[in-house]
C-alpha cells in the first residue's frame, strides 16, 4: 500500500501534479468568450477618405401616394359612370325607384307588341297572297322596322325583283337612307346598290320614250317603270352629295360605292 501511495510531502509537489496537468488530453478546449471591443481611446480614427455614405430610401408621403391612387383611379372604369347623374340611388324613394327604372316599359311593350302583329300580318299575306301585295301592305305599315326586316328577307331573294318591285320599294329606300339609326341606312343602301347592279343598264336602256309610230304597250309600262325608278335614284343622288361633308367614315365609303354605280345612268 505505501508502494502505492503518492508520497507527497511539500506543498510544491502538489502543484505539479494537479494543478498544471489535471487538463485531460480527450476533453475539447474550452471556448473563451469574445473579447470586448476596446476603448474609444484606444481605437484609431476613421480616416475620410474611406468614408462612404449610407443611401437613404426615397419615402413616399401620405399626401403624394394619395394623388397618385386618385390619378389612377380618375383613368379607370368607374361604376359610377354608368348610374344616372341626375338623382343619387341612395337618395331615392324604392316606389320612386321603380318607377322611374319603369318609365318606358309601357311604351315599349306597346311598340313591340304592334311590330310582332304587323310581321305576322305581313308574313300571313307572304305565304298566301303575291309578293306585290305583302309589300304593299308593309309600306302602308308605315313601321320603318318592318320595312328593315322585309328588305333583309327580300334581298337574299334575286329571283323576286323586277321592275315592279324597284319601282315599288325606291321611294322607301330613300326615307329610310335619311334615317338616323345605322341599321335602317345600311339596309336602304345595300337595297339601292343591288338595284342599281341588277337594273341599272335597264333603266338607262328604256328612259327614252317608244316611237309613236307603232303601239308597244308592254315597251310603253316598262318606259314609265324605268322612268319612275330614275326620277327616286336621281333624288338620291341629290341627297348623297348634301350628306357627304357631314358623313361618317363607314358612311362616306357607302356613298361612294352608289356613287360610282349611279354612272350607269349617265
Amino acid at each position: 500500500n505505501s508502494a502505492s501511495r503518492a508520497d507527497i510531502k511539500h506543498p510544491g509537489d502538489y502543484q505539479i501534479f494537479f494543478k498544471e496537468n489535471a487538463k485531460n488530453s480527450y476533453t475539447r478546449d474550452r471556448v473563451e468568450p469574445f473579447q470586448a471591443p476596446p476603448d474609444d481611446d484606444t481605437s484609431e480614427p476613421m480616416k475620410a477618405s474611406n468614408f462612404q455614405p449610407v443611401p437613404v430610401r426615397n419615402e413616399i408621403s401620405p399626401s403624394s401616394a394619395k394623388s397618385s391612387l386618385q390619378k389612377i383611379d380618375k383613368g379607370s372604369v368607374q361604376a359610377e359612370d354608368f348610374l344616372s347623374k341626375q338623382k343619387a340611388p341612395s337618395e331615392l324613394h324604392e316606389k320612386d325607384m321603380i318607377l322611374h327604372l319603369g318609365g318606358g316599359h309601357s311604351t315599349m311593350v306597346t311598340v313591340l307588341d304592334q311590330r310582332t302583329k304587323n310581321l305576322q300580318i305581313f308574313l300571313t299575306m307572304w305565304r298566301t297572297g303575291s309578293t306585290k301585295t305583302a309589300i304593299d301592305s308593309a309600306i302602308s305599315m308605315k313601321d320603318p322596322a318592318v320595312m328593315v326586316d322585309l328588305l333583309n328577307i327580300i334581298n337574299s331573294k334575286p329571283s323576286l325583283w323586277d321592275l315592279d318591285l324597284c319601282k315599288q320599294l325606291l321611294p322607301q329606300l330613300k326615307d329610310l337612307m335619311g334615317s338616323k339609326y345605322e341599321n335602317h341606312f345600311i339596309a336602304a343602301s345595300n337595297t339601292v346598290k343591288m338595284i342599281l347592279r341588277n337594273f341599272g343598264d335597264v333603266i338607262k336602256a328604256n328612259m327614252e320614250e317608244p316611237s309613236s309610230s307603232f303601239v308597244d304597250i308592254t315597251r310603253e309600262e316598262r318606259h314609265k317603270k324605268c322612268l319612275a325608278c330614275y326620277s327616286v335614284l336621281s333624288a338620291i343622288k341629290v341627297m348623297i352629295r348634301s350628306a357627304q361633308q357631314t358623313a361618317t367614315a363607314k358612311q362616306a365609303n357607302i356613298f361612294k360605292e352608289i356613287m360610282l354605280l349611279m354612272a350607269r345612268l349617265d
